[in-house]
């Protein structure tokens, strides 16, 4: 497409959204994907080996004032992602929020609404939603875009994805058409694309990859240096010392050096001295397993605050401090999230025609220790008469009928109840 008709294009899409914001629907999608797609350049971000120079070069480029540029933060990222220690702590705490139970609640009826979510956040849309939403977590600054619409079913989730980090520069609220350019596209204010934006973080959040970027760092330059080590030093080198050194007898001896995989080998004369040294120590390894171990637990803080629960044994004391220290971040999260729910995601949807009403929010089901509150139950049951419904506000575990006996309670017993506590 020329450049005459790309403008005449965008022209014609900022037109129609001026005139009527229904007609904006997918406008920013179509922007991306559409016959427009050549107004951002798409650019493959190289993988390649980092170091911690690399890093500090990313903050650097990061932290500019006059023209801030993300490009090199995102190759660190993107290798990142791909360790084993990030990938199952970023997992983790993506499927405890996603499978936190939630509702919406009418503040002006003091009702739950569960026809509000069965019918529109019940789909696809809303989970990717909330995965990208946590994703920004480690990430940073993110946008996500939207795409067409139902006001009965919700959105699209084919054309809900992320605008490429790379090219969004938040402090000067504007999307890049390439790496490195100066100006672009404003996505805040009266912008026509910006309805179908929802925006998450701050202007200068780099997210925790950030700051776990030098312990990722460390990390594989150290199984580099093991891996070395095992090649050097994990196999005996074979010296063969001949005096016929004809070239049949130099031939056989090569190849049966070469059949030994990755073992060293050498041919000498039986008067030449070869001496093969050796890693005098047999824990060699602890130096890059210990080190290895130390990141590991460093990642583990960075993106859970502890390290017992997932990644190894100790006391039960220990043990619960860390499970409260992780159950801590997790309602952290929790909180933040419903925040950009109620005060972003919502507003955008009343916005586009959805019935939902400034009384409505969205908000987590109350976090409920239950094997505590099961415990009591058991215990007071000989005592007292709980009915289903009492036993599912109290837990949200559904009981199909009553037990047929209940104890001395039922039967006049002015027995005194004991304290739940006590053993």
């Amino acid at each position: 497409m020329s450049v005459a008709r790309n403008a005449k294009y965008v022209i014609r899409l900022v037109g129609a959204a001026l005139k009527d914001p229904k007609r904006a629907r997918g406008i920013y999608y179509n922007f991306l994907h559409g016959p427009n797609q050549n107004r951002f350049i798409a650019e493959q971000i190289i993988r390649k080996k980092v170091q911690i120079q690399d890093w500090r070069d990313a903050l650097d480029e990061w932290e500019l004032i006059d023209n801030p540029d993300r490009y090199k933060m995102m190759e660190l990222y993107q290798e990142i992602e791909l360790d084993d220690q990030v990938t199952a702590k970023t997992q983790a705490v993506q499927l405890r929020i996603s499978g936190t139970e939630y509702y919406f609640y009418d503040n002006k009826t003091k009702k739950e609404l569960p026809d509000l979510k069965t019918s529109v956040f019940d789909k696809r849309w809303f989970l990717d939603f909330l995965n990208h939403t946590v994703d920004a977590i480690f990430y940073g600054h993110s946008l996500i875009q939207f795409g067409d619409w139902n006001v009965k079913k919700g959105y699209d989730h084919k054309q809900m994805e992320i605008v490429p980090r790379y090219l969004v520069c938040p402090e000067k609220g504007i999307v890049k058409h390439r790496s490195g350019d100066t100006s672009g596209i404003e996505f805040r204010g009266g912008n026509p694309f910006a309805r179908h934006l929802v925006e998450i973080g701050g202007k200068k959040d780099k997210g925790l990859f950030a700051s776990l970027a030098p312990l990722f760092i460390f990390k594989k330059n150290s199984l580099s240096f093991w891996q070395d080590f095992q090649q050097r030093y994990g196999e005996p080198i074979l010296q063969i010392a001949t005096d016929t050194m004809t070239s049949k007898n130099l031939d056989t001896y090569y190849d049966f050096i070469l059949n030994r995989g990755n073992a060293g080998g050498l041919v000498t004369d039986v008067d030449d001295l070869v001496k093969i040294l050796e890693a005098e120590k047999t824990d060699a390894y602890k130096v890059y397993w210990q080190l290895i171990s130390l990141c590991n637990d460093g990642i583990s803080k960075v993106l859970e605050g502890q390290t017992m629960t997932t990644d190894s044994s100790g006391g039960k004391y220990s043990g619960d401090v860390h499970a409260d220290t992780a159950l801590l971040f997790n309602l952290g999260r929790l909180k933040s999230i419903k925040y950009y729910i109620n005060d972003e995601l919502l507003p955008k949807m009343r916005r586009d025609g959805f019935d939902i009403s400034d009384d409505e929010e969205f908000r987590w089901r109350e976090f409920k220790n239950i094997d505590e509150i099961v415990n009591r139950i058991v215990k007071l049951a000989n005592y007292f008469h709980f009915t289903p419904e009492e036993i599912y506000e109290m837990t949200g575990i559904k009981v199909d009928k009553e037990r047929e006996e209940v104890g001395d309670a039922r039967a006049g017993n002015s027995k005194t109840a004991p304290d739940p506590d006590d053993k």
